[in-house]
């Protein structure tokens, strides 16, 4: 956990948006397996929101979709997936 947020960090230093997208969705990642699935939420919108790359913002989408999801927001969850769905298929043309 200390690496990732070390990541983080130096990500921010240096104006990593793209790489910064990325620690955040790993650290979100870890944070859920402590279960701080809370914290774990907000990174990965903090994520979304740096995310430079389609098929990374596709995998964060689907992240985030479990959230809505467990709050019983079945079809906000399912339009996430749409959202995935479409960026994913973006990032393979």
């Amino acid at each position: 956990m200390e690496k990732v947020e070390r990541g983080l960090q130096i990500a921010e230093t240096h104006g990593l948006i793209g790489d910064k997208a990325l620690v955040e969705a790993t650290l979100a990642s870890a944070l859920i397996t402590q279960g701080n699935r809370d914290q774990a939420f907000i990174g990965l919108r903090k994520a979304l929101q740096d995310s430079e790359r389609e098929v990374l913002e596709a995998d964060i989408l689907i992240s985030l979709s479990a959230e809505d999801q467990v709050k019983g927001n079945t079809q906000d969850g399912l339009d996430l997936v749409s959202r995935a769905f479409l960026r994913r298929c973006g990032g393979l043309s």
